[in-house]
């Protein structure tokens, strides 16, 4: 439809599996749209442009449409991120520069634009994961303070909370469950796999941290999820989660795969393996393989 910006097979996948619209039809049976159909239509191409899934948004009404519309265009206010092969390096050099600067806002307007202009899986891997683990060493260093890593902490999290909901998927896409076994409190790994997998298509079901093996257990078997991804800081978690981790493995189908990254996880990669765990070393193996695996 020509003042929509769609095209004929994407107008009928909407209206037949979304029901995005509901138009009239003439004697002949020719769909027939209404300025408000037309309307509604050209807010939900101008939403998913920017990176909502319609299987997200169809049911919204108008003016909700409007007023997600207006959230993420804002997102992309100041300068575009450049669009070449080193967009991404430029961007992790702005978000340290901004954490030294202590600018929680414009740090996470700049990861947004990042994320709907480069994409979420590129953002992740070229960006947020190497400034959060830049910023723990040079922590370590005293290169910089914990108010440093706290606030870029908790600007990731907001970030990567509002990439998940954008990418949320329809109920028919794979599903993987995320979680952290009892006594890892550290969540910020599983929550960046949550926009990494939902990027890749998958839906994803997270369970949250520090759970107890039995809910884990439970909740992979209810939801038949056909990945579990764990997260582990540090080598100690794993360590301690040893026999959490056997159980989980040991109950679960063969067929779901248990896979678990983080620094504790690539650390503890063989005794992983012996328990039938795959560790994911970091973000593009784990895009790989989720790719692969639907």
């Amino acid at each position: 439809m020509r003042r929509t910006g769609l095209t004929a097979d994407v107008l009928r996948a909407w209206e037949k599996r979304y029901h995005a619209v509901n138009p009239h039809r003439s004697d002949g049976g020719q769909r027939l749209y209404s300025d408000d159909d037309v309307d509604r239509l050209g807010l939900l191409q101008r939403v998913t442009g920017l990176g909502r899934n319609i299987g997200q948004v169809a049911k919204l009404r108008s003016d909700e449409l409007r007023r997600l519309l207006l959230q993420d265009e804002s997102a992309l206010e100041g300068p575009p991120v450049p669009d070449d092969d080193r967009a991404a390096d430029r961007v992790y050099t702005e978000a340290m520069e901004l954490v030294e600067a202590f600018d929680g806002p414009r740090l996470e307007k700049l990861l947004r634009r990042g994320a709907l202009q480069l994409g979420v899986g590129v953002l992740v891997e070229r960006t947020i994961v190497p400034l959060m683990r830049d910023m723990g060493a040079r922590w370590l260093r005293g290169e910089s303070t914990p108010a440093h890593e706290h606030l870029a902490s908790s600007v990731v999290q907001r970030v990567v909370h509002w990439m998940s909901a954008i990418l949320a998927r329809t109920a028919d896409a794979p599903r993987i469950n995320l979680a952290t076994t009892e006594g890892e409190r550290r969540e910020l790994g599983i929550q960046i796999v949550a926009a990494v997998a939902a990027a890749e298509a998958w839906q994803v079901i997270y369970l949250g941290s520090d759970l107890p093996t039995d809910s884990i257990i439970q909740a992979t078997r209810q939801t038949k999820a056909q990945v579990l991804a764990l997260s582990y800081a540090s080598a100690d978690g794993v360590r301690n989660a040893r026999e959490p981790l056997r159980m989980i493995r040991e109950s679960v189908s063969p067929a779901v795969a248990v896979v678990a990254g983080g620094a504790g996880a690539e650390e503890m990669r063989r005794e992983l393996a012996v328990l039938g765990i795959s560790v994911m070393p970091d973000i593009g193996d784990l895009r790989a393989f989720l790719h692969s695996f639907r």
